[in-house]
């Protein structure tokens, strides 16, 4: 790719070309002629130009954007000169951003990523058909309205319900974004209080019982990458005050050190609709919504986009064998209100794709999804022959365990609910075996879909 910046000053282009002379072919032009030379004679990708080149004319880079515009450059506009008037006028010439001088780094970065998502069609359209893909018209909408942000560090918020696919929309823009750092998640209702500044901020050595090593947090794992902070209404006031300092600093402390720590990351949040009626309450704080509220947007439950229901199943099924859904079963999966969203949908593909013996009948999708007659009570003649199967300690084992996530889904995520409402201790949910094998090979998580 080709550069050219064109500045009067050597240490403002200095500024910019040390970004780009790595792995750019990069021209610089300290005056207007120059500058007009090399845009008509040279194959320029990006050209960003300073508008005061002449001591004669204060504005004489506006004259360089034709130029720019009729050999197709993306044109970028740096200027002390921020006067609506001016910024307006770059806009009418042709130019595709106009930014103020200082704090180069960013707005070349954020500028470089713009032209290279326009330039490989990284637009709306891939976030609709690829990263979250949707066939409703209002959902569309909403999620191609995330398209100028992708490249930004402005603070996205997405909130849905509970397995409306916040997670997945949210690594799938870090993703599109191209940032060099990881993609880190935290449900924030899902660790106790007590844990959940070290899972944010990290901790030294000592800081717990057991605590041999230091370990880092979330915050300092998401340096020059994307931090999705699900569920972040449920985060106890003190914990949202020092969270706001970091996001303001870009430095904190991990618990029981006193070394400071400097990251710098994009941020995503996301949780129920309440966030408002958290802060009308006073339980959300006010300055902290306004930090991670820069853009919202808002996943529709499955319900409400039934057209995205038999595309999701089939698109599922179709990435472990070929089975066929009859016009009856699919009537049926249609008129299902699907209360688990996305994540029952992606689940009921699984079972049915396990199950089915490569017809799908609207009695297949009953059983699955309502239960059958037969299977009214609460020892059904599924359980009783998978008790046979696996032994009935394991099989009482694989109910406790479905039961708490079965209880963790219908609380929005949030295990702590989950503790309360099945009355057990934070160590019995905690100590659950996730990955225990079963008698005939399947793991608990996967026997643990089938009976909810």
């Amino acid at each position: 790719m080709r550069i050219l910046i064109v500045d009067d000053e050597k240490l403002a282009r200095f500024a910019i070309k040390q970004q780009f002379q790595k792995n750019f072919e990069v021209y610089e032009a300290d005056n207007f002629f120059d500058a007009k030379k090399i845009l008509e004679t040279k194959v320029i990708d990006i050209a960003f130009i300073d508008l005061r080149l002449d001591d004669s004319d204060e504005l004489m880079g506006l004259k360089l954007i034709p130029v720019a515009v009729k050999r197709g450059i993306y044109s970028v506009v740096m200027s002390s000169y921020s006067e609506d008037e001016t910024v307006d006028k770059a806009y009418d010439l042709g130019c595709k951003d106009f930014y103020a001088k200082g704090n180069e780094d960013s707005h070349v970065s954020e500028t470089l990523t713009k032209y290279l998502l326009g330039k490989n069609s990284f637009n709306g359209s891939i976030l609709t058909t690829e990263i979250y893909p949707t066939k409703n018209p209002i959902q569309k909408e909403i999620i191609e309205s995330i398209t100028p942000f992708i490249s930004t560090k402005v603070p996205l918020y997405i909130s849905g319900e509970t397995g409306s696919g916040k997670t997945f929309l949210a690594e799938g823009i870090h993703r599109l974004s191209k940032r060099t750092g990881k993609f880190i998640q935290l449900n924030c209702g899902a660790i106790s209080k007590e844990l959940l500044e070290a899972e944010l901020f990290g901790y030294g050595k000592g800081a717990y019982s057991g605590a041999v090593e230091s370990a880092e947090g979330k915050l300092m794992l998401a340096n020059g990458g994307t931090l999705f902070l699900d569920e972040v209404g449920s985060m106890p006031e003190a914990m949202q005050i020092k969270l706001l300092k970091a996001l303001e600093e870009k430095k904190f402390y991990a618990v029981n050190s006193d070394k400071e720590v400097k990251s710098d990351f994009s941020l995503i949040c996301g949780g129920w609709d309440n966030l408002d009626e958290l802060v009308k309450q006073g339980k959300f704080r006010f300055d902290l919504y306004q930090r991670i509220c820069g853009f919202r947007v808002r996943l529709l439950p499955l319900r409400e986009r039934i057209e995205d229901i038999i595309p999701t199943i089939k698109k599922k099924i179709s990435e472990m064998r070929k089975v066929v859904i009859s016009k009856e079963a699919e009537e049926a999966l249609l008129n299902y209100s699907w209360p688990g969203n996305l994540r029952e949908a992606i689940r009921f593909a699984e079972i049915v794709s396990r199950s089915s013996p490569g017809r799908i009948t609207v009695g297949d999708v009953n059983k699955i999804l309502n239960g059958s007659k037969e299977d009214e009570g609460i020892i059904t003649s599924k359980h009783y022959e998978l008790a046979k199967q696996i032994g009935l300690e394991s099989f009482l084992e694989l109910m406790k365990n479905s039961m708490m996530q079965y209880s963790v889904d219908k609380n929005g995520g949030v295990k702590r609910k989950a503790i309360e409402e099945l009355k057990i201790s934070t160590a019995t949910y905690y100590g659950r075996n996730k990955k225990k094998k079963l008698n005939n090979g399947v793991t608990e998580i996967e026997s643990s879909m089938e009976l909810q």
